[in-house]
């Protein structure tokens, strides 16, 4: 079932610019020209809606004046779902027969920011975003599969564009002067900052799902900063159990001794550093600071 076939679609124009709010009254001179075309469809039943973007496209290029054959370009450059004409302008019932009257409103609105105060410079951008709607009307039922699909897919985009940002800092560690612990700490609570700050992104805010997502994200992240090399070759140490009540021995890195619950941690060798001391020298040196015993050569992931 094509839900769209008998809908119509809205222009609705925004515009942007990067320095002051943009003034009723222009003319212009120099300024660098973005044009936004961004589809939604806008799904009602009664008083209920539901706007699903599923397209967009950026065109940009710098101009002294706006023109008709500028504006063509931008337009026909681009791979758009919808056709380019029968489309209402924003806040008027009359239909634009063809792309020239559409082109002919993008012109009339981008003009209404060609003279500010203070006057445009070389580097000044005009940011214009259209927003073609597309209004669809669906029962109740359909109303309710297409929220919870909508929602889905946002959900399912947010958690794969996070992953791969989280993905990136852990391919970054590993090469710092900090200890292993402290990178893997670190890690966690930078997921923790950008799924909170990240969380308005979703169209009706889940609480069940931020708490899956930031699990998951930080289970990923565990497994993919194991498989570090430097890491890796922690496997091949042991721990080692110290007195509660007591110092013992010292640290051959830090040269400081090993205070009651230290953690600490043996080489094949038998000699025993501070978890995050050996962590550290392992980035740099796969052997031990002692002997100079090497440890066996890992392969990456």
């Amino acid at each position: 079932m094509e839900p769209f076939a008998a809908s119509e679609i809205h222009v609705k124009p925004q515009l942007y610019h990067k320095r002051s709010p943009p003034s009723p009254t222009i003319s212009g001179n120099n300024f660098n020209l973005e044009i936004n075309l961004l589809v939604r469809h806008s799904y009602t039943s009664g008083e209920n809606i539901i706007e699903d973007y599923n397209f967009g496209t950026r065109w940009a290029d710098k101009y002294k004046s706006l023109s008709c054959d500028i504006v063509d370009r931008v337009l026909s450059a681009t791979d758009f779902p919808y056709p380019l004409e029968s489309v209402k302008w924003d806040h008027t019932e009359k239909i634009l027969e063809n792309k020239d009257d559409l082109i002919e409103r993008i012109l009339e609105f981008a003009r209404t920011v060609q003279k500010v105060t203070p006057p445009f410079q070389d580097d000044d951008t005009v940011y214009v975003r259209l927003i073609f709607d597309k209004q669809v009307s669906v029962s109740p039922q359909e109303f309710e599969l297409t929220k919870a699909r909508i929602v889905a897919e946002q959900n399912e985009n947010r958690a794969q564009l996070l992953w791969g940002i989280v993905y990136d800092q852990i391919k970054g560690l590993g090469h710092g002067s900090s200890s292993l612990n402290e990178e893997f700490q670190w890690l966690q609570a930078y997921i923790v900052e950008i799924v909170k700050g990240t969380a308005y992104w979703s169209m009706y805010y889940d609480e069940n799902f931020e708490r899956e997502l930031l699990q998951s994200l930080v289970e990923q992240a565990r497994k993919e900063f194991r498989s570090l090399p430097a890491v890796r070759m922690m496997q091949f140490l042991q721990g080692v159990h110290l007195p509660e009540n007591e110092s013992t021995d010292m640290c051959s890195i830090c040269m400081e001794r090993y205070l009651p619950g230290s953690e600490a941690y043996s080489m094949p060798c038998s000699h025993s550093f501070h978890f995050d001391c050996i962590g550290t020298w392992l980035l740099k040196n796969p052997s031990c600071p002692m002997c100079r015993y090497k440890l066996p050569p890992m392969e990456s992931k």
